[in-house]
């Protein structure tokens, strides 16, 4: 009897676990390889880092089904944290496996669109304070991008790197005010085309 149910509970948790995919939320070239460009820069073409104690820039996955609206996606905690100056990898997050949850893995939908999002958890707790008027630090996103679930046999220590994943760039966000003087400019010059 006691073999019956521990067989049991080990079926589940296989069956559990295999409903789910792994992927490992790392820009390291160490992991993904040199032959592209994973890094996050600051848009003065530095690779971000963090100031201790004055920006806490975070790296947060996001997925969502192949082909669909970045809008749609939905976040995977935890966030990763980015380094700090005196690192030797500026430009990466400190990341670790992160699980999809189901349908997508091995035995579910066995590609998934990713997206990575960065942004200063100091002036924002989260990926949609930050996309509000009162943030005033810099963000960005990542192009999504195709990740395919993959069961080597014998298994790699690359079937869950994020090979496709490509570097990007975040910027500052606008002020309301540049908004509001260049809908001014643009009103101005159509009065202007009209007389």
């Amino acid at each position: 009897m006691k073999k019956l149910i521990a067989l049991t509970v080990l079926t589940t948790l296989a069956c559990s676990s295999f409903g789910q995919g792994t992927v490992d939320f790392n820009n390291k070239a160490s992991v993904l390889g040199s032959a592209n460009d994973y890094m996050v820069r600051f848009a003065s073409d530095n690779s971000l880092v963090v100031n201790v104690g004055t920006s806490t820039y975070v790296a947060q996955l996001w997925y969502g089904a192949v082909g669909s609206a970045a809008s749609s996606f939905a976040a995977i905690d935890p966030t990763a944290p980015f380094r700090v100056p005196t690192t030797t990898l500026p430009g990466t997050w400190n990341g670790a496996a992160r699980t999809i949850p189901a349908p997508y893995g091995l035995t579910g939908t066995t590609s998934v669109a990713l997206q990575v999002r960065v942004w200063d958890t100091s002036l924002a707790a989260d990926w949609t304070a930050a996309n509000l008027p009162t943030y005033t630090g810099q963000l960005g996103a990542s192009a999504p991008f195709t990740f395919n679930f993959i069961a080597s046999s014998p298994p790699a220590v690359t079937d869950d790197d994020m090979i496709a994943f490509r570097g990007f760039t975040i910027a500052a966000v606008p002020e309301p005010s540049t908004f509001a003087l260049l809908g001014l400019g643009a009103l101005g010059m159509m009065i202007f085309r009209r007389k």
